[in-house]
């Protein structure tokens, strides 16, 4: 393929993310999408590395300055086995930002040690439920009791992911699919290493694929962190490697609803990727946004201003000292089994990347 592609080609930047998206990645246990991460990079010129915290660390050019350090979290949100009763059901757990209410009928993967395990989230008819009832999510794996479930290698702390995978839309501009987040800001990373890879880049690139960012969203967590609520594996790689210039990839909520007013519509799907100003725990300094504006006028890419009231790796990131600023690919229905993504705004968020990696040594407070 020629070098161009890896930042023109939308049906590659789908085929890279098909490839991640099979991989199961609840947050703290991102394992099989590190590894798919690595092999999709092998041959190339770069070293990497995993640490304590499950990030994997991967540097294009080590020696050489300014050093741009980009970030997208491998992990999606999901559940963990927390009992099972003696007819076999299982019972969850939620890990990370899980909506209330969507797993009802849902075909789920639960991982185990001896392999996949494929269930259905127990949903009663209308005939049968009672007024005002509400299951917690229980899965039904086929079995009659606690042994069985046993023998199929399944006990408390199994991970469990929805079984979704992704597929075109009709214009075959958008796709649908589970967990985008974040592993469209993973496939850009990837693109972005292997258009580097052979050119005359004057400075290196460090790409973390960050774990556990999504920990931070539960509502069981999100007063309790060593940080207040934030994202967690970020901040070690940042720490360590004290990069120039830091840029997280991740995903902005679409705001662009059914029965959403016009005063709220901030965010729309094929607008083009987000300059995040603010969110929860992040505000991008002036000078960030500024230079982040910039490179996009300058390179003639799309762009949206945008807010929101989660937050990111920057929420961590920025604790360094490290100047850092957030594009985030618009995105319909957050956190749930089926998410919608405009493919041309993931190609204009990886050309952004670009420009800012090529335009690095001239961002103003560069010591």
């Amino acid at each position: 393929m020629l070098n161009h592609e890896w930042i023109t080609s939308i049906n590659r930047l789908y085929t890279t993310l098909s490839k991640l998206i099979e991989e199961p990645g609840v947050t703290g246990q991102e394992d099989a999408v590190a590894t798919r991460i690595s092999q999709l990079l092998d041959n190339l010129p770069v070293t990497k590395r995993k640490d304590n915290l499950g990030n994997l660390i991967v540097t294009l050019n080590p020696k050489k300055t300014p050093k741009v350090m980009f970030f997208a979290h491998m992990d999606e949100i999901g559940w963990v086995v927390r009992k099972i009763d003696k007819q076999g059901y299982l019972y969850l757990y939620p890990v990370g930002g899980v909506p209330e209410h969507i797993l009802s009928g849902q075909w789920v993967r639960v991982l185990t040690p001896q392999g996949p395990i494929f269930g259905a989230v127990v949903a009663k008819p209308p005939h049968l439920a009672l007024e005002g009832e509400n299951l917690p999510p229980i899965i039904d794996v086929g079995v009659n009791s606690a042994s069985e479930a046993a023998e199929l290698g399944i006990c408390p702390g199994n991970p469990v992911i929805v079984e979704r995978q992704i597929m075109l839309m009709a214009n075959s501009q958008r796709a649908i699919g589970r967990c985008f987040d974040n592993r469209m800001g993973c496939a850009l990373l990837i693109h972005l290493l292997h258009y580097f890879s052979d050119q005359n880049l004057d400075g290196s690139i460090v790409a973390v694929f960050s774990s556990t960012e999504e920990h931070g969203m539960s509502s069981y967590t999100r007063n309790f962190n060593l940080f207040g609520p934030g994202a967690r594996g970020a901040w070690l790689p940042a720490h360590v490697e004290k990069p120039d210039l830091a840029f997280v990839v991740d995903t902005n909520t679409c705001s662009d609803l059914p029965g959403a007013p016009e005063h709220e519509i901030t965010v729309q799907m094929g607008k083009g990727p987000v300059l995040r100003f603010l969110d929860d725990l992040t505000i991008i300094r002036p000078e960030m946004r500024q230079f982040m504006l910039e490179t996009a006028v300058e390179n003639d890419i799309p762009y949206q201003v945008g807010f929101s009231m989660a937050y990111t790796d920057a929420s961590v990131i920025q604790l360094t000292g490290v100047p850092v600023g957030v594009i985030g690919i618009p995105l319909r229905y957050l956190h749930s089994p089926a998410q919608i993504l405009h493919l041309p705004d993931l190609l204009h968020a990886l050309r952004w990347a670009v420009a800012l990696v090529n335009k690095a040594k001239d961002y103003p407070y560069l010591e």
